[in-house]
């Protein structure tokens, strides 16, 4: 068995729906009995995002230590300046040092953070999400027709 755990942070664990059905429609598609996708939509202080996001990661990593069988394969964090707090954790706790764990996150194209661990970005543009938006109220706010939803924004993996 394959696991890959997705973290999501929020304040106050107020997750996305979305997510979850994105991450299971997408095992499906690929058709692997073997694969096994866990969601972490971790509540954490607004106030100390990044320090929320880390102690958040500790415990999630301490987890994994004492059960073995929970512990990511591969790690998706839905934010770059989330991953940040999420590398400091790794490289703290060792985790994922000594067997390269696979990491992907949603990233802000032009936006270069420095992990510390190797990281792949599925980077977006910044400009074309707030054009989409902007136009999709546009229209909302004109009574026009919408789309049809969801509007996909196309990033590029790096």
């Amino acid at each position: 068995m394959r696991r890959i755990q997705i973290l999501q942070f929020t304040p106050g664990g107020v997750g996305s729906s979305a997510l979850l059905e994105g991450a299971f429609d997408c095992v499906a598609e690929a058709g692997n009995p073997q694969l096994k996708v866990r969601v972490a939509d971790v509540r954490i202080d607004q106030a100390q995002y990044e320090k929320s996001i880390c102690d958040s990661t500790l415990e999630l990593i301490r987890a994994w230590r004492r059960e073995p069988a929970l512990a990511p394969e591969g790690l998706i964090v839905t934010d770059d300046i989330a991953m940040r707090a999420v590398a400091l954790a790794l490289v703290q706790s060792g985790f994922g040092v000594e067997k390269v764990l696979p990491i992907v996150c949603q990233a802000s194209e032009g936006i270069e953070h420095h992990y510390g661990v190797p990281v792949a970005r599925y980077e977006y543009q910044l400009g074309e999400a707030a054009r989409t938006l902007i136009n999709l109220l546009s229209l909302r706010m004109r009574d026009k027709p919408l789309p049809k939803l969801p509007v996909m924004i196309s990033g590029i993996l790096r």
